[in-house]
């Protein structure tokens, strides 16, 4: 796979903030006119000759590193790197859009991969110094280090190298578009194709150090049926074992196992395991609850479409749901997260998981650096 140092610019601690406030869906020709003033007032920082970045993520007690690298978007068409979601193509061709518009990434796709010792200590040693930028909005501390030694720079090409497959963990529309946008502005790509709209930014994390959070569901309570009812409806099920009512206590999502919020009360669901023979995105718990719990005990068959279903991120917790459902009549449904050998194994498979399905947090976002496509290209490393 073509991994190459990145060439990009570093935001001044000052601007960082700021920047991390701009949603890049939102950027627009007269906010990127801004941001290239600002670089020429100096307010970014681009190094000599591209770079790799130790980049740093820290979120409720949650920290993750990785390295800020570019990659060239041949590895996206030819499946080496993964998906595990679906896209909108209204979205990609609104996020094309802004690329097309500004000529500017902000924010670089989260990328997962096999864990690398010798990654892992170039960029310990990397992190261990004072940060070139940091910045703290919404819950997330971003840090970020330019690598300027010679000999750690050369152990970080080294070691990813023997990288051969790269997973998304977030930015599959961004991707997406910037496929897109390189299709149509072939003209400013390399002979070689080492032009910069033939590689995207990533930022890359091993998968032992990734977060993934259960994407929970708020579901519209049903009309003219009865907690008795409904619980009922859902023992019936072939795919659920069995229903246990927790009273007060919200039961701790497990696999295998649904947290239910009804009528004021908890209960807990147990799926039935799926047989040997089933694929790996139908035996997620999300997709056997989908079809068994909303589908059939619900009647809700297209659970995706269905505007009574509304996923609900993984930060929120029990209290949080609680009382949600007891404002607006819903119930609320608490999943544990699957796990990143069930998030591989879909991809592996040429799946997409269900819609909502994974919750990755922390997330690499805007804020300590972006990247000008409009910059020169340079040769791959």
């Amino acid at each position: 796979m073509t991994i190459r140092p990145a060439r990009l610019h570093l935001v001044r601690p000052e601007v960082a903030a700021e920047l991390a406030e701009v949603g890049y869906e939102s950027l627009t020709p007269d906010n990127a006119a801004r941001l290239r003033r600002l670089a020429s007032d100096g307010a970014f920082v681009r190094p000599a000759e591209p770079t790799y970045v130790a980049y740093q993520l820290a979120a409720g007690g949650h920290r993750q590193t990785g390295v800020v690298v570019e990659v060239a978007l041949n590895a996206y068409r030819d499946g080496r790197i993964r998906a595990h979601e679906a896209t909108d193509p209204e979205r990609v061709r609104r996020l094309g859009g802004v690329l097309a518009a500004t000529r500017l990434e902000l924010v670089p796709l989260t990328l997962a991969h096999d864990p690398c010792p010798e990654l892992r200590t170039a960029l310990a040693e990397v992190s261990a110094r004072d940060p070139d930028v940091r910045v703290t909005t919404d819950r997330v501390d971003q840090a970020a280090w330019v690598v300027r030694d010679a000999e750690t720079a050369h152990a970080i090409r080294e070691a990813l190298s023997s990288t051969s497959t790269l997973y998304i963990a977030d930015g599959h529309h961004r991707i997406a578009a910037a496929e897109h946008f390189a299709g149509e502005h072939a003209e400013d790509g390399g002979p070689d194709g080492s032009g910069p709209v033939d590689y995207v930014l990533g930022a890359l994390f091993p998968w032992d150090e990734v977060r993934i959070l259960g994407y929970h569901r708020a579901v519209e309570r049903p009309l003219g049926r009865s907690a008795d009812d409904l619980v009922a409806a859902i023992v019936a099920q072939a795919a659920v074992a069995g229903v246990e009512d927790t009273g007060d206590e919200a039961p701790r999502p497990e696999p295998g196992s649904v947290a239910m919020r009804l009528d004021r009360r908890w209960y807990r669901i147990r799926l039935r395991p799926a047989s040997e023979s089933t694929g790996p995105r139908e035996s997620l718990d999300l997709a056997i609850f989908e079809a068994a719990v909303l589908g059939d005990a619900l009647d809700m068959p297209d659970a995706t479409a269905d505007p009574r279903v509304e996923p609900v991120p993984g930060t929120v917790d029990p209290t949080a749901l609680e009382r949600r459902c007891a404002e607006r009549e819903e119930i609320g449904f608490l999943f544990h997260p699957p796990s990143t050998a069930q998030v591989r194994a879909v991809s592996d498979a040429g799946q997409v998981m269900p819609r909502k399905a994974t919750w990755f947090d922390p997330k690499a976002r805007t804020g300590p650096f972006l990247r000008d496509l409009t910059a020169v290209a340079t040769s791959d490393s």
